[in-house]
């Protein structure tokens, strides 16, 4: 004879499970379980460079269950979670054409994420893309875009060309290994305005290999995409409240677009991003005096020194500076 439990034991044993795997199989159980654990279990979802994976989140975004799904990730098969390369050794064992950066990969992924912008419930997008982009190739005519040898790059762009669709609902968005190259997408209006509606926004650049920033043709290449995120990027980004532009390379002679002044931000991270001030003041201590309202912290790093830490006391007062805590690293970068 089954035994009945009270509806209260069921959640209690819902609440300890945290593996979305675990979730999945805790539904057919029975109809508490379904009610409790389907929530939780699709509240993440994602796909990678498969074409298995894409066409699966296609079809799981028109669904019943979209209804509960809030983030929607896309992590490349040679990255992890933060963006570090991985093996891809077990690509050998998959079809080609079903995995990697091909038509066949690619169509079913602009679907996926192209619904995954559109839909109502959805607040986070997360795209994490491979730490490395070669366009090593000494011949500046050489048309990279529409080679294979330069697909992840092709890919990467159908895929934050989705991101223009997105309702004024989404909130976060993460964008991992970035390739420095200029686009037309960055000036698209329909991305100004999903940019406008966000409240926080991480964005990492993967360079490519030092040997390759070496040469004169990349540098301007790099130099221009950072131009271009400037102008159409972060200066689209009103309603911001947490704002990460993170690098592995030192950018060099870069006016970061701080002229624009960010009216909710409380979290600024740079890594190895300078702000350059003028009329003899740092970049950092313009940016703090042009923010200080809402500003909680700097948190700056760049390679080679000039790191910067600012902190304000979440109780302070903006009109009291003795509740403002600045680091000696920024007192010698003001020269105080």
């Amino acid at each position: 004879m089954p035994v009945s439990l009270p509806t209260e034991i069921f959640l209690m044993i819902i609440k300890d499970v945290s593996s979305p795997h675990d979730l999945l199989h805790l539904r057919p159980i029975n109809k508490v379980f379904c009610a409790a654990a389907t929530p939780r279990a699709f509240r993440i979802v994602g796909a990678t460079n498969r074409r298995d994976s894409a066409l699966g989140l296609a079809s799981l975004l028109q669904s019943d269950v979209v209804c509960h799904v809030r983030e929607v990730v896309y992590l490349d098969d040679a990255a992890d979670e933060k963006g570090n390369k991985v093996d891809t050794a077990d690509r050998a064992h998959s079809t080609p054409s079903d995995v990697g950066y091909g038509l066949a990969v690619e169509e079913p992924l602009v679907e996926a994420f192209s619904l995954a912008a559109s839909v109502p419930g959805i607040t986070t997008l997360r795209f994490i893309f491979p730490p490395v982009f070669s366009l090593d190739d000494p011949d500046p005519d050489f048309d990279h875009l529409n080679s294979n040898v330069y697909a992840p790059l092709h890919l990467q762009h159908a895929i934050l060309n989705t991101i223009g669709g997105a309702a004024p609902h989404l909130r976060v968005l993460t964008l991992t290994n970035v390739a420095p190259v200029e686009h037309e997408l960055y000036q698209s209006p329909a991305l100004h305005r999903t940019l406008s509606s966000l409240t926080h926004l991480r964005f990492s650049i993967a360079f490519q290999p030092p040997s390759q920033l070496a040469m004169p043709r990349m540098r301007r290449t790099s130099l221009n995409f950072w131009r271009s995120i400037n102008q159409h990027v972060l200066r689209n980004l009103v309603d911001v409240v947490s704002l990460a532009v993170l690098s592995d390379q030192k950018i060099l002679h870069l006016q970061f677009a701080f002229d624009t002044t960010y009216h909710r931000l409380k979290y600024l991270t740079l890594r190895n991003v300078a702000m350059i001030g003028t009329g003899g003041e740092t970049g950092e201590d313009r940016f703090v005096r042009l923010h200080g309202e809402t500003l909680e912290w700097i948190d700056t790093k760049y390679r080679g020194g000039g790191n910067v830490r600012w902190v304000r006391h979440t109780h302070a007062d903006p009109q009291d500076e003795s509740e403002y805590e600045i680091p000696p690293s920024m007192a010698q970068a003001s020269g105080s």
